[in-house]
């Protein structure tokens, strides 16, 4: 394992060869059909046409997520947005179900690592009395106690449910070699049931307010509506909240550290699972793209040699996890986890020295 993380810290020279992914035709035509725009209060309006499309499309997205909270509050972001659309100051939890029911809509909020977001999906026809109703939901959710501890209840039982996911677990337990202790990206499960058992209401509340007043979010809406009127209703709406500058994130790339990078959890499990972490370009570095390439020709090796030649594991891959820091991954089951080890080495081997040409960069591009 200790070879196979040296060879980690390399593969990324691969990506050298990668240029962008997406053409400037592409580029071109989506920006076509695309409008961006600011609010008076700073937030950015992304606005795609989709002409005769039956269904709107919204999201808000917040610049926030469990890296922006303290760290005794980081595992209770989820429980935070999980009960952000369940009712407001406006609307019951009854009435505003029988709303979304009878317009055939669907609304919702998910928390993140750096971004959080809401979302509304809803039929054209139906949008301005549906969307009025989502931002009042939005902006001044009710965070009932009873609601709020159904939501609490449900979270930490999925949450420790988790534990008896193999591939949940196995990336835990890479996360312990790979992250330091209260970095902003993990949290270990016992600890994430620990504070979402102890925190209270109010705080809750609070976390949710500095999360939709926080700078940097983005209102993204897809469909086919009139643009005049849609820039008057965002301004009416979404243009009146009054957000406040937030600090940028200052998130450090994991150190290796030779003790600690190799992990093991044994579950007496005839199936191994194994995940390897290293750190990559994040989404504003310059090499992004390029690495985003590398990985996507990393995957394909992978499963060329794994699976194909040796037939080792039916489930390998690899990604780039785009955060502020980039986070590269290789995962895989296996019931030969020696042999499997040992081809991602060799697969990481020939990706270190092999120059790729246009033509094989193409065929990954497309």
């Amino acid at each position: 394992m200790k070879t196979t993380i040296t060879f980690l810290a390399l593969v990324l020279s691969a990506s050298a060869y990668a240029s962008p992914i997406v053409t400037k035709e592409t580029i071109a035509n989506q920006k076509k059909a695309t409008a961006a725009w600011k609010l008076k209060n700073g937030l950015d309006v992304i606005y795609r046409k989709l002409p005769g499309s039956p269904i709107v499309q919204v999201s808000i997205d917040f610049n926030y997520g469990r890296a922006s909270a303290k760290p005794e509050y980081r595992g209770t972001i989820p429980l935070v947005f999980a009960a952000v659309t369940q009712s407001s100051a406006h609307l019951s939890k009854q009435a505003w179900e029988a709303l979304l029911q009878k317009y055939s809509a669907s609304a919702g909020c998910t928390d993140g690592i750096e971004i959080s977001s809401c979302s509304l999906s809803v039929i054209k026809n139906y949008w301005s009395e549906v969307f009025e109703n989502f931002f009042k939901v939005i902006t001044a959710p009710s965070f009932k106690p009873f609601e709020l501890e159904l939501q609490r209840s449900q979270l930490i039982a999925s949450t420790k449910q988790k534990s008896f996911d193999p591939s949940f677990m196995a990336n835990q337990t890479v996360n312990s070699a790979f992250y330091t202790d209260n970095h902003p990206y993990y949290i270990p499960i016992d600890k994430a049931v620990s504070q979402l058992e102890k925190v209270p209401v109010q705080t809750i509340k609070n976390i949710y307010h500095q999360a939709r007043l926080s700078s940097g979010g983005v209102l993204t809406i897809v469909g086919d509506l009139d643009i005049k009127e849609l820039k008057s209703e965002l301004a009416e709406t979404f243009g009146k909240w009054k957000l406040k500058a937030k600090k940028k994130l200052n998130i450090q790339a994991p150190k290796y550290e030779k003790k600690s990078v190799f992990s093991l959890k044994d579950e007496k499990n005839p199936t191994a699972y194994l995940s390897i972490k290293m750190n990559g370009p994040g989404r504003n570095d310059t090499d992004y793209d390029a690495a985003m390439m590398m990985f996507r020709i990393l995957s394909n090796e992978l499963s060329e040699e794994v699976r194909t030649r040796q037939s080792l594991s039916y489930a390998i891959y690899s990604h780039l996890i785009d955060y502020t820091i980039g986070v590269g991954v290789i995962a895989a089951s296996t019931s030969k986890p020696k042999e499997t080890i040992k081809a991602i080495a060799e697969v990481l081997k020939k990706m270190k020295t092999k120059t790729y040409t246009k033509q094989e960069i193409e065929l990954f591009r497309n």
